[in-house]
C-alpha cells in the first residue's frame, strides 16, 4: 500500500498538501496540483475511502448484499440502485451471500469495516442481530424482503402472496386442475408466500404438489423437469410454478426435450421474475412480473433517507404489487 507520505514525499510538498489536492484542491495551485498528479499517478496511489469517512465523520460508500449475484433478477435491481446512488452522489459496493448465513455475515462485517453509510440487503435465515447492531452504530438498513420479527428495519418487497395466487389463478383459467410448484425447500418467506398464495388459489380446482430443487437455477429446473416428464403421463401435473423463471426454462427445456421439441398442448409454465430470458426464450415464459429496476431504485432512496437517523428512524414498508405477463408457455 503507498502512503499519502510516499506521495508527499516523491511530488516535495507536505502531506497536508496531497490532503487538500484531494479534498480542498482550489487551495493548492495548478503547478504543484501538476506535480502531485505525477507522483500519484507514478506510485499507484488510491485513497483509503474508509480512513476518510473516519476523519470526516461520513460516508459517501453505500452496500448492497444480494442473495446470488448471478441471478438477473439481483442484477436488474443492483443497476437500480446503483443509478439512484449516483444521482445522490454515492458509491455503491456490491456483493453477494450465495444464501449462506456465515458468508453474510463476513459481508456485513466487512461493510462495516469499510465504513458504508448504509447496506441494502436480501437476506438469508434471522438476521436480526447484526442488523440492529448496525442500525444503533448509525448505518442505515433496507431489506428487499420483510424480516420475521423485525418491523424496525425499512423493506421494499413484492407481495408475493398476489403473486403465487396470480400464478394459480391464470393456469386455472387455462384449465389446469393438476398443479406442482417446482422450488427450494421452505424456510424463505418469500417463497414460502408464494406457495402459499399458490395453494389458496388452487385449493378447490385440484391437487398441489410441491417438488423440491437444489437451487434456483436454469439446471435445477432441468433436473425438475426430467423428473416430472418421467412419470406416467395421466398423472403429471400440468400447471407448473416454478421459483423464478431460470427453474422455470430449466423445466421447458426438459418438457421439449421430453416432447420431441414441441410444447404440449396440456402443460402450462409460469416463472417468477419476468427477466429478459424469460422474455427470449426458445417459447415465451410466462411470468409474475416484479419491477427489478425499480425496487434497486426505491431501496437506495429509502436507505438514504434513513442515512444520520440511526435507531429512532421510522422504518418505511414498500411493497410493490406483481402483475402477471402472459406468455406462450401457457397461452396457446
Amino acid at each position: 500500500m503507498v502512503s499519502l507520505r510516499e506521495v508527499a514525499e516523491r511530488a516535495g510538498v507536505s502531506p497536508g498538501t496531497v490532503s487538500n489536492y484531494f479534498h480542498h484542491p482550489e487551495k493548492v495551485s495548478a503547478a504543484t496540483r501538476e506535480r502531485v498528479a505525477r507522483a500519484v499517478e507514478a506510485l499507484g496511489f488510491r485513497p483509503n475511502a474508509a480512513a476518510q469517512a473516519l476523519r470526516r465523520g461520513e460516508s459517501r460508500l453505500i452496500a448492497y448484499l444480494a442473495l446470488e449475484i448471478a441471478n438477473q433478477f439481483s442484477a436488474e435491481l443492483m443497476e437500480g440502485a446503483d443509478a439512484a446512488a449516483h444521482v445522490h452522489e454515492y458509491d455503491l459496493l456490491a456483493a453477494s451471500s450465495g444464501g449462506e448465513t456465515q458468508r453474510q455475515q463476513r459481508y456485513l462485517e466487512l461493510f462495516e469495516r469499510q465504513r458504508v453509510a448504509g447496506v441494502v440487503i436480501t437476506p438469508v435465515g434471522e438476521p436480526e442481530a447484526p442488523l440492529k447492531e448496525m442500525i444503533r452504530r448509525g448505518i442505515s438498513v433496507v431489506s428487499t424482503d420483510p424480516i420475521r420479527g423485525l418491523d424496525e428495519i425499512s423493506t421494499v418487497s413484492v407481495d408475493d402472496y398476489a403473486g403465487g395466487r396470480l400464478a394459480g389463478r391464470h393456469l386455472i383459467e387455462r384449465g389446469h386442475r393438476r398443479f406442482v410448484f417446482v422450488g427450494v425447500a421452505p424456510g424463505i418467506d418469500t417463497i414460502d408466500n408464494r406457495v402459499a398464495g399458490l395453494r389458496d388459489a388452487v385449493s378447490s380446482a385440484g391437487p398441489l404438489r410441491e417438488l423440491s430443487v437444489g437451487s434456483r437455477s436454469i439446471g435445477d429446473g432441468v433436473a425438475a423437469g426430467r423428473m416430472l416428464f418421467a412419470e406416467d403421463r395421466s398423472d403429471v401435473p400440468t400447471g407448473i410454478v416454478a421459483v423464478n423463471d431460470l427453474v422455470a426454462i430449466g423445466v421447458l427445456h426438459a418438457l421439449l426435450a421430453a416432447s420431441g421439441g414441441t410444447m404440449p398442448p396440456d402443460i402450462g409454465i409460469v416463472g417468477f421474475d419476468d427477466i429478459e430470458f424469460a422474455r427470449n426464450a426458445i417459447v415465451p415464459l410466462t411470468s409474475v412480473r416484479r419491477p427489478a429496476a425499480d425496487f434497486g431504485t426505491r431501496a437506495v432512496e429509502i436507505l438514504l433517507s434513513g442515512i444520520g437517523g440511526g435507531i429512532n428512524q421510522p422504518p418505511v414498508h414498500e411493497v410493490f404489487t406483481p402483475t402477471l405477463v402472459a406468455r406462450a408457455s401457457t397461452v396457446r
